[in-house]
């Protein structure tokens, strides 16, 4: 999990509800996966000590239908129609729509993941060490995001320097500290298939 890129829609869901810099969580996304393409190929053969060959150009163009062209609908839609966007902000909680989709998606993935047999040939501890080994990650990503983005005391020239607001802080902590499988799995997939 840590040589993935970081999530999308998770990150700026929840850096807009903890009222974080909104803009800066969607560039770090976008830019994350697009760089992601191709870091991720090379710490993975650096970590596993495999060679896959990477499809670049079949994962741009799924980045491509699946981040971007709904980015550019939606700001279309805001430029075109702003009496239907209006409407639709103030009669539907769109982020109680977008915390249901993720839900929806981490449900399938739990539901696949046990439909296919996936978990019958690996051994409960194997899995209990995965678990344990993914919440200390993203324990200790979550620390150096923080102390990154907002230095302790002996540091606090480093503070000065950066210029963080408390929206920047809560946005660097969250896309710091998350990681996606949605871009990881199929490029591993893809990379690896016959490891």
């Amino acid at each position: 999990m840590a040589c993935m890129p970081t999530t999308v829609s998770t990150n700026v869901v929840y850096t807009a509800r903890a009222a974080g810099n909104e803009a800066a969580a969607l560039v770090n996304a976008v830019l994350g996966n697009i760089i992601g393409i191709f870091i991720t190929p090379l710490w993975l053969g650096l970590f596993l000590n495999v060679e896959g060959v990477a499809p670049y150009g079949d994962v741009l163009v799924e980045l491509s239908y699946t981040i971007i062209a709904p980015l550019i609908v939606g700001q279309l839609m805001q430029y075109i129609t702003p009496t239907v966007v209006a409407w639709i902000k103030k009669h539907i909680n769109t982020a109680n729509v977008s915390s249901f989709c993720i839900l929806l998606l981490v449900w399938a993935t739990f539901c696949n993941t046990f439909s296919n047999g996936s978990t019958k040939q690996v051994p409960g501890r194997d899995v209990a060490a995965t678990v344990f080994l993914g919440v200390a990650l993203f324990f200790l990503f979550l620390a150096v995001s923080f102390l990154v983005a907002w230095p302790p005391p002996p540091v606090t020239a480093l503070r000065r320097v950066l210029r963080l607001s408390r929206a920047d802080v809560v946005a660097v902590v969250i896309c710091g500290s998350t990681k996606t499988v949605a871009l990881g799995v199929p490029l591993i997939n893809v990379m690896y298939k016959q490891v």
